[in-house]
Protein backbone atom coordinates (compact mmCIF):
# COMPACT_ATOMS: atom_id res chain seq x y z
CA UNK A 1 0.00 0.00 0.00
CA UNK A 2 1.28 3.45 -0.92
CA UNK A 3 1.84 6.15 1.66
CA UNK A 4 -0.47 8.47 -0.34
CA UNK A 5 -2.97 8.34 -3.21
CA UNK A 6 -3.72 11.27 -5.48
CA UNK A 7 -7.02 10.81 -7.33
CA UNK A 8 -7.59 13.07 -10.35
CA UNK A 9 -11.05 13.40 -11.90
CA UNK A 10 -10.65 15.07 -15.30
CA UNK A 11 -13.20 17.59 -16.49
CA UNK A 12 -13.20 20.52 -18.89
CA UNK A 13 -16.38 22.27 -20.03
CA UNK A 14 -19.20 20.88 -17.84
CA UNK A 15 -17.37 19.78 -14.70
CA UNK A 16 -14.13 21.16 -13.31
CA UNK A 17 -11.10 18.93 -12.96
CA UNK A 18 -10.43 18.11 -9.34
CA UNK A 19 -7.87 16.16 -7.32
CA UNK A 20 -7.89 14.75 -3.81
CA UNK A 21 -4.80 13.56 -1.94
CA UNK A 22 -5.51 10.77 0.53
CA UNK A 23 -3.23 9.40 3.22
CA UNK A 24 -4.10 5.96 4.53
CA UNK A 25 -3.62 5.97 8.30
CA UNK A 26 -2.50 2.58 9.54
CA UNK A 27 -1.92 0.80 12.82
CA UNK A 28 0.15 -2.25 13.58
CA UNK A 29 -0.67 -5.19 15.82
CA UNK A 30 1.60 -7.97 17.02
CA UNK A 31 -0.15 -11.27 16.21
CA UNK A 32 1.24 -14.78 16.19
CA UNK A 33 4.87 -13.60 16.29
CA UNK A 34 4.30 -11.26 13.35
CA UNK A 35 3.43 -7.61 12.98
CA UNK A 36 0.26 -7.08 10.96
CA UNK A 37 -0.75 -3.72 9.52
CA UNK A 38 -4.37 -2.59 9.32
CA UNK A 39 -6.04 0.41 7.69
CA UNK A 40 -7.76 2.75 10.16
CA UNK A 41 -9.03 5.42 7.78
CA UNK A 42 -8.11 7.77 4.94
CA UNK A 43 -7.32 11.38 5.76
CA UNK A 44 -7.88 13.96 3.00
CA UNK A 45 -4.61 15.94 2.90
CA UNK A 46 -5.16 18.16 -0.14
CA UNK A 47 -8.04 19.17 -2.40
CA UNK A 48 -7.39 20.85 -5.72
CA UNK A 49 -10.07 22.16 -8.02
CA UNK A 50 -9.28 23.80 -11.34
CA UNK A 51 -11.49 26.38 -13.04
CA UNK A 52 -13.65 25.22 -15.94
CA UNK A 53 -11.69 25.33 -19.17
CA UNK A 54 -8.25 25.00 -17.55
CA UNK A 55 -5.88 23.49 -20.11
CA UNK A 56 -4.81 19.90 -19.63
CA UNK A 57 -1.09 20.74 -19.89
CA UNK A 58 -1.55 23.16 -16.97
CA UNK A 59 -3.47 20.52 -14.96
CA UNK A 60 -0.71 17.98 -15.61
CA UNK A 61 2.01 20.47 -14.62
CA UNK A 62 0.19 21.35 -11.38
CA UNK A 63 -0.43 17.66 -10.66
CA UNK A 64 3.31 17.10 -11.02
CA UNK A 65 3.89 19.95 -8.54
CA UNK A 66 1.61 18.23 -6.01
CA UNK A 67 3.47 14.93 -6.52
CA UNK A 68 6.82 16.68 -6.03
CA UNK A 69 6.02 17.83 -2.49
CA UNK A 70 8.82 16.65 -0.18
CA UNK A 71 6.48 14.75 2.15
CA UNK A 72 4.99 12.65 -0.65
CA UNK A 73 7.56 12.53 -3.45
CA UNK A 74 8.02 8.94 -4.65
CA UNK A 75 5.51 7.73 -2.02
CA UNK A 76 2.29 8.55 -3.88
CA UNK A 77 0.23 6.54 -6.35
CA UNK A 78 -1.42 8.75 -8.96
CA UNK A 79 -4.89 7.47 -9.89
CA UNK A 80 -6.58 9.08 -12.90
CA UNK A 81 -10.24 8.73 -13.89
CA UNK A 82 -9.78 7.93 -17.57
CA UNK A 83 -13.51 7.79 -18.33
CA UNK A 84 -14.49 9.80 -21.42
CA UNK A 85 -12.05 12.65 -21.99
CA UNK A 86 -9.69 11.07 -19.50
CA UNK A 87 -8.22 8.49 -21.90
CA UNK A 88 -6.79 11.11 -24.26
CA UNK A 89 -5.49 13.22 -21.40
CA UNK A 90 -4.04 10.14 -19.69
CA UNK A 91 -1.71 9.87 -22.69
CA UNK A 92 -0.46 13.34 -21.75
CA UNK A 93 0.34 12.07 -18.22
CA UNK A 94 2.39 9.32 -19.89
CA UNK A 95 4.20 11.86 -22.08
CA UNK A 96 4.98 13.95 -18.97
CA UNK A 97 6.57 10.89 -17.34
CA UNK A 98 3.93 10.63 -14.60
CA UNK A 99 3.09 6.97 -13.95
CA UNK A 100 -0.55 6.47 -13.03
CA UNK A 101 -3.24 3.90 -12.45
CA UNK A 102 -6.18 4.46 -14.79
CA UNK A 103 -9.76 3.89 -13.65
CA UNK A 104 -12.68 3.84 -16.12
CA UNK A 105 -16.16 4.14 -14.63
CA UNK A 106 -18.54 1.93 -16.65
CA UNK A 107 -22.11 0.68 -16.68
CA UNK A 108 -22.96 -2.82 -15.50
CA UNK A 109 -21.79 -4.58 -12.35
CA UNK A 110 -18.47 -5.41 -10.78
CA UNK A 111 -14.97 -4.57 -11.88
CA UNK A 112 -12.04 -5.95 -13.84
CA UNK A 113 -8.36 -5.25 -14.09
CA UNK A 114 -6.33 -5.11 -17.29
CA UNK A 115 -2.59 -5.23 -16.83
CA UNK A 116 -0.93 -3.64 -13.85
CA UNK A 117 -2.42 -0.19 -14.15
CA UNK A 118 -5.92 -0.16 -15.67
CA UNK A 119 -9.20 -0.84 -13.89
CA UNK A 120 -12.74 -0.88 -15.27
CA UNK A 121 -15.37 -0.53 -12.55
CA UNK A 122 -19.13 -0.14 -12.66
CA UNK A 123 -20.45 3.09 -11.20
CA UNK A 124 -22.18 1.03 -8.49
CA UNK A 125 -18.87 -0.32 -7.21
CA UNK A 126 -17.18 2.98 -6.26
CA UNK A 127 -20.45 4.40 -4.92
CA UNK A 128 -20.94 1.42 -2.59
CA UNK A 129 -17.27 1.39 -1.57
CA UNK A 130 -17.20 5.11 -0.80
CA UNK A 131 -20.52 4.87 1.07
CA UNK A 132 -19.07 2.00 3.14
CA UNK A 133 -16.03 4.10 4.00
CA UNK A 134 -18.18 7.14 4.75
CA UNK A 135 -20.64 5.30 6.97
CA UNK A 136 -17.79 3.76 8.97
CA UNK A 137 -16.04 7.16 9.16
CA UNK A 138 -13.02 5.82 7.27
CA UNK A 139 -12.66 9.02 5.22
CA UNK A 140 -12.10 12.31 6.97
CA UNK A 141 -11.46 15.84 5.81
CA UNK A 142 -9.94 18.80 7.60
CA UNK A 143 -12.39 21.66 7.09
CA UNK A 144 -9.52 24.15 6.99
CA UNK A 145 -8.24 22.76 3.68
CA UNK A 146 -8.76 24.96 0.64
CA UNK A 147 -11.72 23.69 -1.41
CA UNK A 148 -13.04 21.63 1.54
CA UNK A 149 -16.41 23.22 0.86
CA UNK A 150 -16.56 21.24 -2.40
CA UNK A 151 -17.17 18.18 -0.23
CA UNK A 152 -20.55 18.08 1.43
CA UNK A 153 -20.13 17.33 5.14
CA UNK A 154 -22.79 16.28 7.64
CA UNK A 155 -22.64 15.33 11.32
CA UNK A 156 -20.09 18.07 11.87
CA UNK A 157 -18.36 17.34 15.16
CA UNK A 158 -14.90 18.86 14.91
CA UNK A 159 -12.58 18.03 17.74
CA UNK A 160 -10.91 20.66 19.87
CA UNK A 161 -7.49 19.59 18.60
CA UNK A 162 -8.25 19.84 14.89
CA UNK A 163 -11.31 20.47 12.75
CA UNK A 164 -11.42 16.97 11.26
CA UNK A 165 -14.86 15.57 10.53
CA UNK A 166 -16.16 12.51 8.73
CA UNK A 167 -17.32 13.19 5.19
CA UNK A 168 -20.84 11.85 4.85
CA UNK A 169 -21.68 12.72 1.25
CA UNK A 170 -19.84 13.92 -1.81
CA UNK A 171 -20.96 16.46 -4.39
CA UNK A 172 -18.72 14.82 -6.99
CA UNK A 173 -16.88 11.52 -7.37
CA UNK A 174 -13.38 13.02 -7.23
CA UNK A 175 -12.43 10.81 -4.32
CA UNK A 176 -13.46 7.57 -6.07
CA UNK A 177 -10.30 6.86 -8.04
CA UNK A 178 -8.04 7.26 -5.03
CA UNK A 179 -10.17 5.05 -2.79
CA UNK A 180 -10.57 2.25 -5.30
CA UNK A 181 -6.99 1.14 -5.71
CA UNK A 182 -5.62 0.26 -2.24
Amino acid sequence: MSAYYLGVDLGKLQDPTAAVLLEPLMHQVWQDREVETFLDRYEVRHIQRWALGTSYPRIIAETETILDRPEIVEQCTLVVDVTGVGTAVADMFDEAGLPYVGVSITGGDGWRREGASRYYVSKHFPVSLVMKFLSSQMIGVNLELPHASTLKVVNVTPSVRKPWVPVAALKNPTIWPAVLIP
